[in-house]
């Protein structure tokens, strides 16, 4: 049967970062890290939970360590537009998983926030009670907005 031996292995872990929008396709980083060099190849893959309506695209990266290399930096695409946006900045969910010759570190999620660089749109009036509806003697409307009388 043997001698049992303990074998440390590093964490992978990815970086939090923002990027602009921009007003066509580009491309951003993240970065993706290791805890401490191993001396064997590690793997593990990255993915972005982007959308494909959105201002970030989804992503599934296989991302390699050489022997004595702890960082990796990863691209993934914007999908930038001249629009207005709903909200100043939009925040996508991104991890690291299935890793070869490593476990999954404390910081094996993260989130890439995209930032709106073409303003955003106005907010949206507030709804009344359900059946209730402006014009009908229960609701007023000062300075562009529907208020309850």
């Amino acid at each position: 049967m043997g001698t049992p031996h303990s074998h440390s292995r590093p964490t992978a872990n990815v970086d939090s970062t923002s990027a602009e929008e921009g007003s066509g396709p580009s491309t951003a980083k993240v970065a993706v890290y290791l805890s401490r060099p191993s001396t064997v190849p590690v793997t593990t893959y990255l993915t972005v939970l982007g959308a494909t309506t959105g201002a970030l695209g989804p992503v599934m990266s296989q991302v390699t360590f050489h022997p004595g290399s702890t960082c990796v930096t990863v691209p993934f695409p914007i999908t930038g537009d001249t629009l207005p946006g709903a909200a100043p900045s939009t925040a996508f969910k991104t991890a690291v998983s299935v890793s070869t010759n490593a476990v999954l570190g404390a910081n094996d999620f993260a989130t890439i926030t995209v930032r709106e660089n073409d303003g955003t749109t106005p907010p949206i009036l507030p709804v009344g009670p359900q059946g209730d509806r402006p014009g009908t003697g229960r609701w007023r409307r000062t300075v562009g907005v529907w208020q309850q009388a």
